[in-house]
């Protein structure tokens, strides 16, 4: 189940009746009679009728209608007490992240991680434990194997670093991450390289966001193996930038442009989830992060763990797909540099 429009609902009712019945909703379970929830929602200043109450509760229409006997009337013993409806709800308890890595693109200082930083505060009601991983601007670096392999160890080492202080705090070790353009190349290959090499290293629940791996990247085995949680990848229809990934970058593909190839038997760990007209950044974007976090990340970071996330729109792509033929995947810009690094040779000495 999709998460329940609550600005819809906000629009129609008394905000501070459906604050009390979303905040039940992130504890995992609702049950209400339409007395109990005017009573809770109820202030000094503002008290609710049952009425108002039932008019949530009936607008509700993913909540089940069930019946239990009220109180029986002292002055009437013999009186069959009355039947009450009860409003529920139970999806068992809401997850919490334990903490959060943020990896930005290349060609970015990564503002979007201070900012959704805080923003993440805010809308999930209580800290949590972020980490910004930061690299700079690395625009010739993803072309050079030597300075990919300097960030992907970097970046192993940071999680691993973290992943053994957190459990000293009472913090679950593995991270949720949230990654974007060659933040999701680093976080898939440090991956591959833990399952090549293994030192440890666990992941939580990942977004991917612009993402540059292959449309046919081995989630499913990564999983399989305990090495990474459920992958949410937000995708843009307009994103102008991943489609060049394979052309640049070894081992990359346009997944942030139309998702990853669909595997039959993992509805439930690989999300592919399209906002139309996004561009490459766009879900990060002063003006889409919010919407981005409540409407997409929230509610799969927050979904019960013992119980497969069906609460977005999966839009796998209908037909598999293929790299572009050798020497150009991966090689035109290597190849072009490397020319230009020959004529520049030629022209000094000749």
């Amino acid at each position: 189940m999709a998460d329940p429009d609550w600005a819809d609902l906000r629009s129609r009712h008394p905000r501070l009746l459906v604050d009390e019945l979303e905040s039940a909703y992130q504890r995992g379970s609702i049950s209400f009679t339409t007395t109990e929830l005017a009573a809770a929602a109820s202030t000094v200043d503002v008290t609710f009728q049952p009425g108002q109450a039932l008019a949530l509760l009936a607008d509700a229409t993913w909540l089940f209608e069930h019946w239990r006997d009220g109180e029986r009337d002292p002055d009437f013993p013999d009186e069959e007490p009355e039947r009450i409806p009860v409003f529920v709800w139970n999806a068992g308890p809401r997850r919490t992240p334990g903490w959060l890595l943020l990896v930005h693109g290349m060609n970015t200082k990564g503002l979007w991680q201070e900012h959704l930083t805080f923003d993440i505060g805010l809308w999930q009601g209580q800290a949590i434990p972020t980490f910004v991983f930061k690299y700079g601007r690395i625009v010739p670096g993803v072309i050079l194997p030597w300075r990919r392999r300097t960030l992907k160890r970097r970046l192993r080492e940071k999680i691993l670093e973290l992943s053994e202080q957190a459990p000293k705090h009472s913090v679950r070790s593995e991270p949720d991450v949230v990654a974007h353009s060659f933040g999701t190349w680093l976080l898939g290959h440090v991956l591959l390289d833990e399952e090549a090499d293994p030192k440890g290293l666990r992941i939580g629940r990942v977004i991917l966001t612009g993402c540059i791996l292959r449309p046919d990247f081995p989630w499913k085995r990564l999983q399989t193996k305990g090495l990474v949680g459920e992958v949410l990848n937000h995708y843009g229809t307009a994103d102008s930038v991943v489609p060049w990934a394979q052309w640049t970058i070894t081992d990359s593909g346009p997944s942030g442009r139309s998702g990853f190839n669909a595997a039959p038997d993992a509805v439930a760990d690989l999300i592919n989830v399209i906002a139309p007209e996004f561009t490459h950044s766009e879900a990060l974007s002063d003006r889409q992060r919010f919407t981005s976090y409540s409407k997409t990340w929230r509610p799969f970071m927050t979904s019960p763990v013992d119980q497969p996330f069906r609460g977005l729109v999966d839009t796998r792509r209908k037909s598999a797909w293929r790299p572009v033929h050798w020497p150009l995947h991966n090689g035109v810009f290597p190849v072009v540099g490397a020319l230009a690094v020959v004529a520049m040779v030629w022209l000094v000495w000749r």
